[in-house]
């Protein structure tokens, strides 16, 4: 049994498919762009949310915190003298 090499020819138009990808390389470029814009800007309102609650809520309770040991402290002295 003799071999024989056998050859083909195969070509390919592929202008529409390369012009495709770039055009959906352009789109996804767009697309990350905006949306590291929308992500950096969501996270300056998050810091800003974060702020206006430690101010609204945390040195608050901060403050109670301290109000209610010196209550307690006042009240065990007096309560000592009392005894």
């Amino acid at each position: 049994m003799s071999e024989r090499v056998f050859g083909a020819r195969i070509t390919a138009n592929v202008d529409g498919y390369v012009s495709a990808l770039r055009r959906a390389s352009g789109e996804t470029d767009k697309f990350t762009a905006g949306a590291a814009a929308n992500f950096t800007k969501a996270g300056g309102d998050m810091q800003r949310a974060g702020g206006t609650l430690s101010r609204a809520v945390t040195l608050p309770l901060v403050a109670a915190g301290a109000v209610a040991v010196k209550m307690s402290a006042d009240f065990d002295t007096a309560f000592a003298r009392m005894v």
